[in-house]
């Protein structure tokens, strides 16, 4: 991180440029500061700046430095990791699975899990969410590709989970109430036969030995 003093005692103007944003906007970052496009640098303190910063969900790290007539500020945003759905609710998550946003999904493509699980604090909890998110984080480790095809995975009330596919076609998969190895594999295997067999389905069990679709 680059510093600088915090006050300046001076009249001279600078403009502010920010950059490194992803999903955040050049406004949201002065309303977040309380600052204009262009400020009186006897009126700032980057220190505050700083903190300011960082202190929102959406930013990872912060550098600022002072040029001649410019403030330049560069952020790294986190990096969404889940988006999960529970209580009417949507949870941008990072890695660490820490809260990012809610109700305001910003990133790229992600599948959505969804289900009952406990919120505390700035993080969503309970053995039921943990179990299921390794679980998904196998399956997509496993298959990569499987990813860009789900739109939502789905831990029902009675534990069954369920898949619910935006590509080859919209399709529902109840896999049962534990995505093991060997049910990935016959998800990926089914996907990428309706896939190769141009086969149009609206709903697939893989719950038991055998596979039906319909």
């Amino acid at each position: 991180m680059s510093l600088h003093c915090g006050f300046f005692v001076s009249n001279e103007r600078a403009i502010v440029q920010v950059d490194g944003l992803e999903t955040m906007g050049y406004s949201e970052v002065l309303d977040i500061l309380h600052a204009e496009s262009s400020v009186e640098l006897s009126q700032v303190d980057l220190n505050s700046w700083v903190s300011a910063l960082e202190g929102n969900p959406r930013v990872e790290k912060v550098s600022l430095q002072k040029k001649t007539g410019l403030i330049q500020i560069h952020i790294e945003e986190k990096k969404v990791a889940w988006l999960v759905q529970t209580a009417g609710r949507l949870y941008e998550l990072d890695s660490e699975l820490k809260i990012i946003s809610i109700d305001d999904v910003r990133s790229k493509w992600i599948p959505i899990l969804s289900g009952v699980f406990k919120i505390n604090d700035n993080e969503i909890q309970g053995s039921s969410f943990l179990t299921l998110l390794q679980q998904v984080n196998n399956l997509f480790t496993m298959f990569p590709e499987l990813k860009e095809r789900i739109s939502e995975i789905n831990l029902a009330k009675d534990g069954n989970i369920y898949v619910y596919l935006h590509f080859p076609s919209r399709m529902i998969i109840q896999m049962g109430v534990y995505l093991s190895n060997l049910q990935s594999k016959k998800l990926y295997s089914s996907v990428a036969y309706l896939e190769n067999s141009n086969s149009k389905a609206e709903f697939m069990d893989l719950s038991g030995e055998d596979a039906f679709f319909y």
